[in-house]
Order: C-alpha cells, then structure tokens, then sequence
C-alpha cells in the first residue's frame, strides 16, 4: 500500500490529531495507530496479521511538488 500524506498533517499525538477536528467529528474515523495484533490462534499473540505487509509512506511538502 501507498500512502501519501502532507507534511504538515503530522502531529505528536492523538490529542493533536483530534484537535485538528472541529466538532461533531466524522461518522466515520479510523485511527490505525501500528500493526494489528490477534491471540484468537491458540491464545498466542500474533503481531500483524491483518492489514498490508508493506506499507510506503511518501511525505508530500507544502508546495506539493516535493516527495
């Protein structure tokens, strides 16, 4: 997967981050904050089942012509 984000849409923390929003917030909001984890196979933790197994993060800058 590829992800393309503005370099100034980073923030420290998840207060930041919903602070960028103004009331009421989305219907729809996913905050995915690292790879999945699951114990439902034997009880065991697995890290990562879920989701992609890559994932490309390209930070755009404000000009928008940066990479």
């Amino acid at each position: 997967n590829i992800l393309l984000v503005r370099d100034n849409a980073i923030v420290e923390d998840m207060p930041a981050a919903l602070a960028k929003y103004t009331p009421p917030l989305p219907s729809y909001l996913a905050m995915i904050t690292g790879p999945s984890r699951t114990a439902d196979i034997e009880r065991v933790l697995t890290l990562g089942v879920h989701g992609p197994e890559r994932l490309l993060v390209i930070l755009v800058g404000q000009g928008g012509d940066q990479a």
